[in-house]
C-alpha cells in the first residue's frame, strides 16, 4: 500500500511506546483521572490498526492525535 518496508513496524512500535506512556501514567494520578487516561490507551491501540492500513499519525500541540491517509 506504498508503504516502504519497516514503516509499518515503525508506526507500531510509535503506538506502543504511548501506551505505555500512558499505563505508566496511569499508576502516578489519581483515580478517578485513570478512567480518562485508560481510554485514551483504548484509542490508541484502535488508531494503530487505522494508522498500519491507511496512513500516519502525529501528535499536534496540546496532544490532539491527527491522522492522514496516505
Amino acid at each position: 500500500m506504498g508503504s516502504r518496508p519497516g514503516q509499518l513496524e515503525m508506526r507500531r512500535g510509535w503506538v506502543l511506546r504511548r501506551r505505555l506512556e500512558l499505563i505508566d501514567l496511569a499508576e502516578k494520578v489519581q483515580p478517578r483521572r485513570r478512567l480518562e487516561l485508560a481510554t485514551a490507551a483504548v484509542m490508541i491501540c484502535s488508531w494503530a490498526r487505522w494508522v498500519g492500513e491507511r496512513g500516519t499519525a502525529s501528535l499536534r500541540s496540546g496532544g490532539a492525535l491527527q491522522l492522514k491517509s496516505v
